[in-house]
Formats: structure tokens, C-alpha cells, sequence
């Protein structure tokens, strides 16, 4: 996946896309048991023809035969966890970079918030001194008239 994707994707979508891999990864594994086991499968049923090649031929024949075969499956299934840890590998980068994004732009979004807040703060601040040099110009004219008038009479 591009860099540039990876930059446009909400939060979400990296940890979905991080799931994702997640999941292929552990998908691959599985595949990897079964390939092994289909490995063994076949050394056993290539185990019980060579007891049968000495019918058909001699055991050295045999043997060479049978190496061949498991040389090649050997050979197709290293080939195949070689994909595999390779694969993985990549996983793990592209993972660790959308992780390291994510962080990233969690401390951003934090550091903004933080200053909408302080802003809002010094907003409030302000708005409560003027309401409060307001009531406090009342009071006084109010004092002021009131003793104005206690004075007159």
C-alpha cells in the first residue's frame, strides 16, 4: 500500500487495514500447517510404496525415486516459507509504520484539542470579567442612587 494511502486513512482504517494483515497472517500460518502436514503424509505413504518397490525393481532404483520426490517437496516447501516469513516481514513493516502514523497523529490531534481548550478557557475567562465588571457598575450606580436618596430625605 502506497505511503500516500496510508496517509489519507482515518484511524479506523489503519487499524482495520492492521486487522486485516492480521488475520491474512494468521491465515498464512494455517496454510503453512496444513502444507506440513500434507508434507508428512506424503513421506508416510512414500515410506509404505518403498516396501512395495522391491517388487517392481531393485531398492536402490527405489530409493533414488523416492528421494527425488521428497527433494522436490522439500525443495517446493522451503520455497513456499520463504514467501511465507518474507511476506510476514512486510506485514510487519507496513503495521509498524501505520502504528507509528497513528501515534502520530493522535499526539497532533491532542495538541490541538489542547489548544482549542486553553482558548476556549481564556474565552470564558474574558466573558466572565466583563459580565462581572458589568454587574459590579450596576451595584454601585444602585448603591450610589440608593444613598443619594437616603441622604435627601
Amino acid at each position: 500500500m502506497a505511503d500516500r494511502e496510508l496517509k489519507n486513512m482515518s484511524k479506523a482504517q489503519l487499524l482495520e487495514e492492521v486487522a486485516d494483515l492480521m488475520r491474512e497472517r494468521d491465515e498464512l500460518y494455517e496454510r503453512i500447517d496444513r502444507l506440513h502436514e500434507q508434507l508428512k503424509e506424503a513421506r508416510d505413504k512414500a515410506a509404505l510404496r518403498a516396501g512395495t518397490v522391491k517388487d517392481a525393481g531393485s531398492l536402490a532404483e527405489a530409493a533414488l525415486a523416492v528421494t527425488g520426490v521428497f527433494e522436490r517437496a522439500q525443495a517446493a516447501a522451503d520455497e513456499y516459507l520463504q514467501a511465507v516469513a518474507r511476506l510476514k516481514e512486510e506485514q510487519e513493516v507496513a503495521c509498524a509504520a501505520m502504528l507509528e502514523e497513528t501515534r502520530q497523529k493522535c499526539r497532533e490531534m491532542q495538541i490541538g484539542t489542547q489548544r482549542r481548550c486553553d482558548e476556549l478557557f481564556r474565552a470564558a475567562q474574558a466573558e466572565s470579567s466583563a459580565k462581572w465588571n458589568a454587574l459590579a457598575q450596576q451595584l454601585e450606580s444602585a448603591v450610589h442612587e440608593y444613598v443619594g436618596k437616603s441622604v435627601e430625605e
